[in-house]
C-alpha cells in the first residue's frame, strides 16, 4: 500500500484520553477489519510516521510493538513493518443504557455488561435475558438470615413511593414475614419514621440508608443488637459503615459476565443471576 493512502487511515484525537500509541494501533486494527489493509501490505517506517503526524518516535514504535505482540504485524530487519495477519479481535458494537449509574450498576458496567434483561410477563419471542427474580431473591435471602432476624420483633421495608424498584420485592418481603410470623410494615418515608427497639429496617435506596443511619445515631440504639439494618445491593462502602452493613444483593459481576457471554457467543438463553446474603455487624 502506498504511504499516502495509509496515512488517510490514521487519525489522532488530541483531546482523547486514549494514548496516541493505542490510537495508532486501533486505527490499523480498524483498517484491517474494514478490509482496507490486508496480509503483506507494507507499513510506513517509524520515521515516516513520526514526521507526518508530528508524534515522537517512541509513540510510533510503541504502537507497532503493541500490534506485533498480538501477531497482527511483523517486521524484517532493513525492510520495515508489514501486515502479517488479519486475524484480529472483532469489536462488538453495543448500546448500553441505564436509568441511573448507581454504584451496583457501575459494577455491571465494569464487568462488560452488554445486555441486561428482566423477565416481563407478556413479552415473547426468540429472546435472551439475564435477570433478577426479585420476589424469590428477597424471600430466599431473608430465610438465610432467619436466625439473626429472630431477635427482632418487627421487620420494616423502606420502599419509597417514587422507587424504581419492582413491586415483586414487596411481595417477596411480605411472603417471608407471613410465613415466619414476623410483624411487618412498608415505610414510604424514612424521614418521618420513629425508630423503636426491636426493629429491623431493610432499605433499597442509598439516600434512605444515609437518613436511617443518621436517625440510628441520634436514637443511640445499638445497631445489630437493639435495631437491625439490611441494605439492598452490595457496594464497597457498606463493608465499613458502622463496622459493616448487612446486604442482600444480586451478584452484579456474574450478571455482567453472563450477559456479555450471550452476546459474544450468540447463543439464545435465559439466565437467572445469583442473589446472596452478606451478614455483617448491622444485623
Amino acid at each position: 500500500m502506498k504511504t499516502s493512502l495509509f496515512f488517510k487511515l490514521i487519525y489522532f484525537d488530541e483531546f482523547s484520553v486514549t494514548p496516541k500509541y493505542q490510537q495508532l494501533a486501533n486505527c490499523i486494527t480498524k483498517a484491517i477489519e474494514d478490509g482496507k489493509l490486508t496480509v503483506g501490505d507494507v507499513l510506513p517506517s517509524i520515521n515516516e510516521l513520526s514526521f507526518h503526524f508530528e508524534i515522537c518516535r517512541d509513540t510510533a514504535e510503541k504502537g507497532y510493538k503493541h500490534l506485533k505482540t498480538q501477531g497482527v504485524i511483523g517486521s524484517v530487519p532493513g525492510k520495515g513493518y508489514f501486515i502479517s495477519s488479519v486475524d484480529v479481535d472483532r469489536t462488538a458494537r453495543v448500546f448500553l443504557m441505564f436509568n441511573k449509574l448507581s454504584p451496583h450498576k457501575k459494577i455491571i458496567y465494569e464487568s462488560k455488561l452488554i445486555m441486561l434483561g428482566k423477565v416481563i410477563p407478556g413479552v415473547t419471542g426468540d429472546i435472551s435475558a439475564v435477570y433478577e427474580n426479585f420476589e424469590k431473591d428477597i424471600h430466599g435471602a431473608l430465610v438465610q438470615a432467619l436466625n439473626k432476624l429472630k431477635k427482632y420483633k418487627t421487620i420494616k421495608l423502606i420502599f419509597p413511593e417514587n422507587s424504581y424498584y419492582p413491586d415483586e420485592i414487596v411481595k417477596g418481603f411480605i411472603s417471608f414475614c407471613k410465613e415466619f410470623a414476623f410483624n411487618y410494615s412498608i415505610v414510604h418515608d424514612i424521614k418521618r419514621e420513629k425508630l423503636q427497639k426491636g426493629e429491623v429496617y431493610i432499605n433499597l435506596m442509598d439516600d434512605d440508608l444515609v437518613t436511617l443511619i443518621e436517625k440510628i445515631i441520634v436514637s443511640k440504639l445499638k445497631i445489630g443488637k437493639e435495631i437491625g439494618v439490611i441494605s439492598y445491593n452490595e457496594t464497597p462502602l457498606k463493608k465499613i459503615i458502622l463496622n459493616g452493613i448487612t446486604t442482600i444483593s444480586t451478584d452484579f459481576e456474574a450478571m455482567g459476565i453472563a450477559a456479555a457471554n450471550i452476546v459474544k457467543t450468540g447463543i439464545k438463553t435465559t439466565c437467572e443471576v445469583p442473589f446472596r446474603l452478606t451478614t455483617r455487624a448491622s444485623l
